[in-house]
């Protein structure tokens, strides 16, 4: 997909987040479908993208049927400012292309070299993907999971204005736009940590902090202790907003937008999935009583 956000352009593959119950491969396939309206064939796994905060799954696929045209939350998006082209590239032009992230452009081209073996690129390579484990997701309204069975790993808030718009951000390198989340720091509170990353992604000081649920993660593999954590959910407001400035103080946040409640679905794909859908409902409940 080719991009031109305010004047620059890049290209990036398909792709997007998968959703309960889907295998990798049915993910594949439905999300180049919905951004591309195409049929392809998912093939081999070629390679994994490892970031600090998730792992992207690269495979190959076969051309099946379809003509090639924008579709997703890309072509609800397209503005002047923001703009969305689907195209054919000859794989020769792969290295001189401004691709993001830089990272798949690499592994994209270490395939393209040859090779049959899987492999990892990004930050993080001391995470490894292990066959036979099995991760279960729960969500919990209004609560916060014992703290000493689940450790509270990571938080992230609706930041809503009075008119009912959310912030959302975008990383440099990233397409996609987030709540603003990050990891508990230790000896953190779950609420410090959302003052803090909010101050530090978004350049937002928070009021009215309120808690939504936890999000239980469980992640199970045969023969060894199942691995508890829980990620916390928050509503809040903006005490005071500023002067929105990229990447600054080093952070990579290279975009803050505000965004209508009820249009969020057509930028977080999450929201499609059975817990997404409740803390949607839990998000958009607050909503109501402003």
């Amino acid at each position: 997909m080719h991009q031109i956000v305010k004047g620059e352009g890049f290209y990036t593959l398909p792709g997007g987040s998968w959703e309960v119950g889907e295998k990798l491969e049915e993910t594949c396939k439905r999300e180049i479908k919905e951004e591309f309206n195409i049929d392809v064939e998912v093939g081999k796994l070629a390679f994994l993208l490892d970031t600090t905060t998730r792992i992207a799954f690269y495979f190959l696929c076969n051309y099946v049927q379809g003509d090639i045209e924008l579709g997703g939350p890309e072509k609800v998006r397209m503005h002047d400012g923001e703009q969305y082209y689907v195209e054919w590239v000859d794989l020769n032009l792969v290295p001189s292309l401004n691709m993001i992230p830089k990272v798949a452009k690499d592994g994209l081209i270490k395939v393209l070299k040859g090779g049959d073996t899987l492999f990892m690129v990004g930050e993080t390579e001391s995470r490894k993907v292990i066959p036979g484990q099995k991760v279960t997701y729960t969500w919990h309204a209004d609560k916060i999971l014992d703290i000493s069975e689940y450790k509270p790993t990571q938080v992230y808030g609706f930041c809503k204005t009075a008119g009912n718009l959310v912030c959302l951000v975008r990383d440099e390198d990233e397409v996609r736009f987030t709540l603003p989340s990050g990891g508990i720091e230790d000896g953190e509170l779950p609420q410090e940590a959302l003052i803090r990353e909010f101050k530090e992604e978004a350049q937002v000081e928070l009021k009215n902090i309120k808690l939504l649920g936890s999000l239980e993660v469980v992640v199970g593999e045969e023969g060894k202790p199942d691995i508890k954590t829980q990620q916390i959910r928050y509503v809040c407001e903006p005490a005071k907003l500023e002067e929105f400035v990229p990447y600054r103080d080093g952070w990579e946040t290279a975009e803050r937008i505000w965004v209508y409640y009820k249009d969020l679905p057509r930028y977080i794909s999450w929201i499609k999935s059975e817990n997404g859908q409740q803390l949607y409902k839990s998000f958009c409940d607050n909503i109501t009583q402003v």
